[in-house]
């Protein structure tokens, strides 16, 4: 039996999906480079709330610096009321989807901590 964490790599180098009826993920190198690929970011147990003028601000601001970050555009992004859909773009050789959206979740949620919208996190588990 396979356990919630593990995943078997098939052939073309994508992975079974951890629970039924989810995409598999995408190989290794398609997050890489001047890859395109469709994000969702979905918030903890889908909670909602969270969504205000000055959380998209500062998420903007946010979304702006990894992109520079990490050779990545973002030419469309969309916040639902318990997730995020993202569109990214590497701009160059250098595009790291991957390191971008570890950077995201992880300032998103010291975010959603300080304004008080997410109780349930510390900045230690951010």
């Amino acid at each position: 039996m396979r356990g919630l964490n593990a995943a078997s790599r098939m052939s073309d180098g994508t992975t079974e999906p951890f629970f039924p009826g989810h995409l598999p993920r995408l190989g290794p190198g398609a997050y890489l480079g001047t890859a395109i690929v469709h994000w969702t970011l979905t918030v903890r147990d889908r909670g909602t709330g969270w969504l205000n003028a000055s959380f998209t601000t500062r998420f903007r601001w946010l979304l702006l610096h990894a992109c520079a970050r990490y050779s990545v555009a973002c030419p469309v992004h969309c916040l639902m009321p318990d997730h995020v859909h993202l569109l990214l773009h590497g701009l160059n050789g250098q595009g790291d989807q991957k390191r971008f959206v570890r950077f995201l979740r992880r300032h998103s949620n010291i975010l959603l901590v300080e304004t008080g919208h997410c109780s349930g996190l510390t900045h230690e588990e951010c």
